[in-house]
């Protein structure tokens, strides 16, 4: 074949690529065996797997333009949106897709199963009419999200997340909290060591990352929230969450649902906290006992976690406690046995007449029978 490759001009092609020409000089993948409008006649029909040079579409950003339209129509809010998108960017990192169409599809798909997971719901029938796509190719990404969702969540240990409060996160840049910390804080006058302020957000935010409130987010909102809690914990002032948002151009409502998973966490684990009663901390005073809690965060969760043993009972206990999220795994319910002591006593006339024979059954049985010759 006497074509030249588009992109560098070579002639040297691989022609053992299946359905496809493959330039040996610059790796690029002609899709059709097409080069410069002439077709290999001679290609092989070995299968050639070419995936290190394989171009990515703008498939990814058709799905995030999707996703911004299906928010916008159910009114999803921002947090939930960014967790969605997270989702998408997530999965479209490990799988590939052979249409545009299918990102979007993948796209509605992972906002609803994020919708799901907050107890919010949207009919797969009518992201089909949203997406134009059919019931069919739903169904099947719908399936590839939740399938990708539980070993991901299945193979969560492996990641060294959930490690105790007082060694290392290796999922969190302590670095680039530090910074981030730094500059909400330029703008604004503290009465107290700011060094100390980091110090105690950061150990709120690892210890939000061990109780998988940072799993799947953003971390601008918590950090921001961790930050406004502990500022608060250590110093008395008029400035709401409301103010201290507008005044770091950020989303009131992500920082405001993560501040209340960070006092929820804190109001969860207080109450282990010996002699307390539930009733004596609650999410308005619970930051009273924030230094407490934070020096004594891993044996609080342990007394939490009542007689979970194993690191995958221990993960999922955790989940299920400070997420909010539905567990991937529900409990079977079994039912009592019922007391048939009196044996058939209990059973009815009419449920035994159901089990009889009627004449015309009879004699149906009796025809077919003599008809087919059946003994």
């Amino acid at each position: 074949m006497e074509s030249a490759c588009s992109n560098c001009g070579s002639c040297d092609f691989d022609s053992n690529a299946g359905h496809a020409v493959v330039c040996k000089s610059c790796g690029v993948v002609i899709d059709d065996a097409i080069i410069d409008g002439e077709r290999d006649i001679f290609q092989a029909n070995s299968k050639f797997h070419f995936y290190a040079t394989k171009r990515k579409s703008n498939g990814l950003s058709s799905g995030l333009n999707t996703l911004d339209v299906l928010s916008s129509k159910y009114a999803v809010a921002p947090d939930l949106k960014e967790a969605a998108a997270i989702l998408l960017k997530h999965i479209y990192s490990y799988k590939r897709f052979k249409t545009i169409k299918d990102v979007d599809v993948l796209a509605g798909c992972c906002l609803v199963h994020t919708l799901q997971n907050h107890d919010q719901h949207i009919s797969l029938k009518s992201l089909c009419n949203d997406v134009q796509c059919s019931m069919k190719s739903a169904y099947k990404f719908s399936k590839l999200v939740k399938s990708h969702c539980a070993q991901q969540y299945a193979t969560y240990k492996e990641g060294n997340s959930n490690s105790a409060i007082s060694g290392e996160n290796n999922d969190l840049d302590i670095k680039w909290i530090k910074t981030r910390i730094h500059q909400m804080f330029s703008d604004i006058e503290l009465d107290i060591d700011k060094q100390e302020l980091i110090k105690k957000a950061i150990a709120l935010i690892k210890l939000g990352s061990a109780c998988w409130l940072t799993t799947g987010r953003g971390m601008e909102g918590i950090i921001a929230a961790a930050s406004f809690l502990c500022w608060k914990n250590m110093q008395a002032f008029e400035m709401n969450l409301k103010q201290f948002c507008t005044k770091l151009s950020m989303s009131y409502a992500t920082v405001q649902c993560r501040a209340s998973e960070l006092k929820a966490m804190l109001t969860k684990l207080a109450q282990k906290i010996p002699s307390f009663t539930k009733k004596r901390v609650t999410g308005s005073n619970v930051l009273l006992f924030l230094d407490y809690i934070l020096e004594n965060s891993e044996t609080l969760r342990n007394d939490l976690l009542d007689n979970e043993f194993t690191e995958e009972d221990i993960n999922k206990k955790e989940y299920s406690e400070f997420r909010k999220i539905r567990s991937s795994t529900s409990k079977s319910t079994e039912t009592p046995e019922e007391d048939n002591t009196n044996g058939l006593a209990e059973i009815s006339d009419s449920e035994i007449s159901s089990y009889i024979r009627s004449e015309r059954e009879v004699q149906l049985k009796e025809s077919l029978v003599k008809e087919y010759d059946i003994y």
